[in-house]
């Protein structure tokens, strides 16, 4: 199984420090070099920069020959939808409202940062509670009423 990443799901998996699920779940995540750039910016949490410097065996960089531009995402989010459109993954990973609009146009299976971690849980990976909250601890946007939908979801 593959899936296609933005920035925001990497970043906030390492934040949890539960990144290992990625593989458990899908084997292999590709991502532009573009999210490999905001991976290691400045601005970046340190953790995740340390984590990104010597990436896994299967998190892999691939260019994408396709474009999309589209002024309501960042480069990275278009470089993203570009390359999972080119790759046709299982999934798409990503948070953005207006990237996974944009995704859904181009018929791609999104899931996001909550979705991972929801199957993580069913995967016996994770505790979900305490993980999600741990997730609203972090600067990560999402209503409480999603996050109580997960929840009851998976008693």
């Amino acid at each position: 199984m593959i899936v296609v990443s933005d920035t925001s799901p990497i970043n906030y998996l390492i934040l949890l420090d539960i990144i290992d699920v990625l593989p458990e779940l899908y084997e292999t995540v590709i991502v532009p070099p573009e999210v490999m750039r905001e991976l290691t910016a400045k601005k970046t949490p340190a953790v995740v920069r340390e984590w990104i410097a010597t990436p896994p065996d299967w998190l892999e960089a691939r260019l994408n020959t396709g474009l999309i531009i589209d002024d309501r995402i960042d480069p990275g989010e278009c470089a993203a939808i570009a390359l999972a459109i080119e790759l046709k993954p299982d999934y798409f990973a990503v948070d953005d409202a207006n990237a996974r609009i944009i995704a859904r146009e181009h018929n791609l299976e999104i899931v996001g940062t909550v979705g991972i971690i929801e199957r993580a849980y069913q995967a016996g990976l994770l505790e979900l509670k305490p993980t999600l909250d741990a997730l609203l601890q972090t600067n990560f946007r999402i209503s409480e009423h999603i996050i109580q939908q997960v929840i009851d979801r998976n008693p």
